[in-house]
């Protein structure tokens, strides 16, 4: 299907008028047949959300009001299955993985040509994610350059993923022992050799490491 020939409703959100008026144009052209409608008070954006839903939602993640992070909950508060795009200016790593934990379905740097926002556009409401090329190399850059740090030591286990995974999760060694039917000390062991193999000294290191990297992230195909 041709993107002139879609009708949907889409909605923006960004404090920069200039942004979001350019972002606005794009998407009209692309999208002849679509309702575009932009906010540039986040706090607004909760007051259209009570009259009806949008078939997308595109969020920038520093807002004057609240956090990109914070609007997204909000949003999908109400709407658990709002399809939503970030269009940010953030490059760093962590920050692919937090839009990926909270489930987003499409993240575009507002550096990248204008054709990535109307590809995310048209992927996203085809029901697939969108990760902009930018944020792919950057992410495969970090990769790299991990694994040349560790790729003579051993990898990890099945279940050394799998503890790895739960600690991500915030669970506790008991918690963890309840689940696999292990020991704590079993598990305790496991927590060692997963500081040893991956090379750091603490959990908190640990975590960094494990969303960094995409160990136990596999939301965004990259």
């Amino acid at each position: 299907m041709n993107t002139d020939q879609k009708e949907c409703r889409i909605l923006l959100v960004d404090d920069h008028e200039l942004i979001l008026d350019g972002l606005s144009q794009i998407l009209k052209k692309a999208f002849a047949r679509g309702e575009i409608i932009g906010f540039s008070n986040a706090l607004q954006v909760f007051d259209e959300i009570k009259r009806g839903t949008y078939d997308l939602y595109i969020i920038d993640l520093q807002l004057k009001e609240m956090s990109g992070f914070e609007l997204i909950t909000a949003i999908r508060t109400t709407q658990p299955n709002a399809r939503i795009i970030v269009a940010t200016m953030h490059e760093e790593v962590w920050t692919i993985n937090r839009l990926a934990e909270m489930n987003v379905d499409g993240i575009v740097l507002k550096s990248s040509a204008s054709g990535h926002i109307v590809q995310a556009v048209n992927t996203v409401l085809s029901g697939d994610r969108y990760l902009c090329p930018r944020f792919s190399h950057l992410k495969n850059q970090y990769v790299s350059k991990y694994m040349s740090r560790t790729k003579k030591k051993t990898p990890l286990t099945a279940q050394e993923k799998l503890i790895l995974k739960y600690i991500v999760d915030g669970q506790t060694s008991r918690e963890m022992a309840e689940t696999l039917s292990l020991s704590e000390n079993t598990i305790e062991t496991h927590r060692k050799n997963l500081f040893v193999k991956l090379d750091v000294r603490n959990a908190a290191q640990l975590v960094s490491v494990a969303l960094s990297t995409g160990i136990v992230n596999d939301k965004f195909p990259i």
